[in-house]
């Protein structure tokens, strides 16, 4: 199994090859195992919204085919809330 930032470049690496058929997959593989890694504090309902905010942005994104946007989320947003929760 892949870790987390595996599945992050090789979403991310779906993104920038513009193979379209893959994100919806990645994405959804990628979010589930954040759950089942407790790659976030799910007590923490701080880190939970944020969390949930994020996922909701990416939704968004997928639906106005907003990829690079995608990818943004994912790395600006996504990336240092693992970082702040790790730190914790």
């Amino acid at each position: 199994m892949l870790n987390l930032d595996e599945m992050l470049n090789r979403l991310n690496n779906s993104i920038f090859s513009f193979e379209v058929q893959e994100i919806p997959v990645y994405l959804t593989d990628f979010f589930g195992a954040v759950i089942e890694m407790q790659a976030i504090d799910i007590n923490n309902i701080n880190h939970l919204q944020t969390y949930n905010t994020i996922m909701k942005n990416c939704l968004e994104a997928m639906q106005n085919r907003d990829y690079l946007l995608l990818s943004d989320i994912l790395e600006y947003e996504l990336k240092p809330l693992f970082v702040s929760v790790n730190k914790n």
